[in-house]
């Protein structure tokens, strides 16, 4: 597992890191060093680039790293920027664009959960400017699946909502290319 520097693979990195290298007693801190130089890269590198691999640098770096990537702020902050990032969707784009950018979404939703965060806390302001980065006809599909009596629209609505619409249009269009490929047989 390598690390340069994103602050959404960190924790991915440290765990990996941590449970197989950082703390096993069978390996030496300048051991550990060495191990860590050879699995950062990038903006990773650069932080600890200074440092010789003695057993006090070890300490210093693993702290370096933890300050720098591992603040849980800085993380969620990066993946909140990715999800409004996600590109702006038309009518014309394919289905696996959809899918593509309804997977990176689910990711960066997950990855928010898995440090804590609630969609419940996110999820009403980010609702309105997702459904604007979607298709017309798509956001009113989905914009039908809400309570239209509730006052919040829950992201975890929104996603379920999306899903069955991408899954409706994957089998839809699965069915077509075989339809048509049968006809172009006879």
């Amino acid at each position: 597992q390598r690390f340069s520097g994103d602050p959404q693979k960190w924790q991915q990195f440290w765990d990996t890191f941590e449970s197989l290298i950082h703390k096993n007693e069978d390996l030496s801190d300048i051991d550990k060093f060495n191990y860590l130089r050879s699995v950062v890269s990038g903006e990773a590198m650069s932080a600890i680039e200074g440092f010789s691999p003695t057993k006090e640098n070890y300490k210093h770096v693993i702290d370096l790293l933890i300050g720098r990537f591992g603040k849980k702020a800085f993380i969620i902050s990066s993946h909140v920027e990715s999800i409004l990032k996600l590109p702006e969707l038309t009518g014309s784009d394919s289905i696996r664009k959809l899918r593509h950018t309804y997977d990176k979404l689910e990711m960066h939703i997950r990855s928010l959960q898995s440090l804590g965060i609630d969609s419940k806390q996110f999820g009403p302001l980010l609702v309105p400017v997702l459904l604007d980065r979607l298709p017309p006809d798509l956001a009113l599909i989905v914009s039908r699946e809400f309570d239209a009596d509730g006052d919040i629209w829950q992201l975890d609505n929104l996603l379920a909502s999306l899903k069955k619409e991408i899954e409706a249009r994957e089998r839809s269009g699965h069915v077509s290319i075989h339809t048509k490929s049968n006809k172009e047989i006879n």
